[in-house]
């Protein structure tokens, strides 16, 4: 194998990413993405060992928690219960980064308001501190604005219902180089495009209105932001995962366009708690379904169909000796 035209050929699929005022990455997948610029990151910059996470929303970070705790590598964690700002400022000038989520793994919530993100960024820029942002890439904020502060990064998230490719897109400040970039199979891959040209399949107003009672954000008390490619239910009596069941064997839905908490085994659900506090609710990951804008756009009935059958597997379990 010449590992010279694969560094070459990795080299020019990057290029592909490269939109002047920020330059980009090609990945596997953001588990790779998030990999590669945390590690590469720490040993570039070994003279500024401490970094920050946010733990919240996103189990990217969460895989890398026992990395750093092999490495001895010094971490400050945000509490959830304080200002992310207020956080910021309590943070040592010897701070490489601080890695976090913008928009909630599962359920497409939005954790910073686009203010907020520009405000996060902005702050960390101006004490020379990397901000590395999972994203999701149906978020609808410009990157200009972003990249204008200097010590930004994005790294777009694949969620749940994307393909595995993820990009990654900093300024000329980020010069660590690629760990493992050029060690990925690149065989048949291309680069995302332009993060401005992602168009969202969105979830039509009629379906979330005919759904609206199992509406998962309608427990809270003010409206919610979100993501518009899936719909997040928390359904009575049945669980998530029995209305998948139901569903596919209808041939009603096909299985990659729907997720269930109820569907992992126990040990996966713990983790989840450490990023996903509320989980530790278990009427709300039993009943918990998430299914995504594609399903809606091939069964235009999918509503009506989903409502018929939390009402007919709710009269059945009534009616159990």
């Amino acid at each position: 194998m010449n590992h010279f035209e694969t560094f070459e050929q990795y080299h020019q699929l990057c290029n592909q990413l490269d939109f002047g005022q920020y330059r980009g990455r090609f990945y596997q997948n953001s588990r790779l993405a998030v990999y590669d610029i945390v590690q590469s990151q720490i040993q570039y910059m070994s003279h500024k060992p401490q970094i920050g996470a946010v733990r919240s929303g996103t189990p990217l970070i969460e895989n890398l928690v026992p990395m750093w705790m092999r490495q001895q590598t010094p971490v400050q964690y945000k509490p959830d219960s304080e200002n992310m700002i207020s956080w910021l400022k309590t943070l040592s000038k010897d701070t490489n980064f601080v890695i976090w989520a913008s928009e909630h793994e599962i359920t497409g919530e939005y954790l910073y308001s686009d203010q907020q993100i520009f405000e996060i960024h902005q702050y960390l820029s101006s004490q020379r501190i990397f901000s590395i942002q999972i994203i999701h890439p149906h978020r609808k904020i410009p990157y200009q604005e972003i990249f204008n502060h200097g010590y930004a990064v994005l790294i777009q998230s694949n969620g749940l219902f994307l393909p595995e490719e993820s990009s990654v897109f900093f300024t000329e400040k980020l010069k660590a180089p690629s760990l493992i970039g050029p060690l990925q199979s690149l065989a048949s891959t291309s680069p995302q495009l332009n993060p401005t040209d992602f168009k969202c399949l969105e979830i039509d107003e009629t379906h979330l209105n005919l759904l609206s009672q199992f509406n998962y954000f309608n427990q809270f008390a003010g409206p919610v932001t979100t993501l518009k490619d899936r719909i997040v239910l928390s359904l009575t009596e049945v669980t998530g995962q029995r209305m998948i069941e139901e569903l596919v064997f209808n041939q009603q839905i096909q299985p990659q366009h729907a997720f269930a908490i109820s569907q992992l085994p126990t040990w996966v659900i713990d983790s989840i708690s450490h990023w996903w506090p509320e989980i530790k609710n278990e009427k709300m990951g039993r009943h918990l379904l998430v299914i995504s804008s594609q399903a809606f756009a091939q069964n235009s009935s999918l509503a009506q169909q989903i409502l018929g059958l939390q009402k007919s597997i709710s009269d059945v379990s009534k009616f159990k000796i």
